[in-house]
């Protein structure tokens, strides 16, 4: 459900924006969240008619943000997209359907594009950038102008990329990763500088380029 970035919207909301906060979640077991009763998807239907709810996804997995997106697309419901109010973005961002950026510190700068449902915490985006959709960019993430994130990939924590660099689909880079050449899909940038393991889509392993 994302609990701790639930915590974050919630403190930067009134009174009236908490009173009309639902969590919906079908895996956990404790159905009770900061005094908030934790509902299934399908309880969620039964009580709210599609034209009264709005829907953010706060898990930070770009693969299960993905599958989310598309069960409440299906089922006729809309998402929503939330900016944090002490975040900065240039007027000239767009910001696609069910995207959320969260936390003080986060950065967008001019003509960047967040697509769908893309999750960004505290970080930098630079001018030009482009992340695609069902994105996370994790804590104090850097991106220099005109890099491209493609869909459902994984920027880890304090890394950065440098200007221009394109990281393809479903694709990792891992924490503290300093980037400086392109990342093919599938493939898992490491270390600095990083280094590029792509998978063989036979068997599954990784191996170094």
């Amino acid at each position: 459900m994302g609990k701790s970035l639930f915590s974050i919207i919630y403190s930067k909301a009134d009174s009236e924006e908490r009173e009309n906060f639902v969590l919906v979640d079908d895996v956990v077991e404790d159905r009770e969240f900061m005094g908030y009763s934790i509902i299934t998807f399908e309880e969620m239907k039964e009580l709210y008619s599609n034209d009264k709810i709005e829907l953010i996804t706060l898990n930070g997995d770009p693969h299960v943000r993905k599958i989310l997106f598309d069960k409440i697309i299906n089922n006729g419901y809309r998402m929503g997209t939330y900016v944090d109010s002490d975040a900065f973005i240039d007027e000239t961002v767009t910001i696609g359907e069910g995207s959320a950026l969260i936390c003080e510190g986060v950065y967008v700068l001019l003509d960047a594009k967040i697509g769908k449902n893309s999750l960004v915490y505290n970080s930098n985006v630079g001018h030009h950038v482009t992340v695609k959709d069902h994105c996370t960019l994790s804590s104090r993430v850097v991106i220099a102008g005109y890099c491209e994130i493609g869909d459902e990939s994984y920027i880890g924590a304090n890394a950065s990329l440098s200007d221009g660099i394109k990281v393809g689909d479903r694709s990792i880079v891992t924490i503290g990763a300093a980037l400086f050449k392109n990342v093919p899909d599938e493939s898992i940038a490491i270390g600095s500088p990083a280094k590029r393991l792509k998978r063989d889509i036979n068997t599954g392993m990784f191996s170094g380029h």
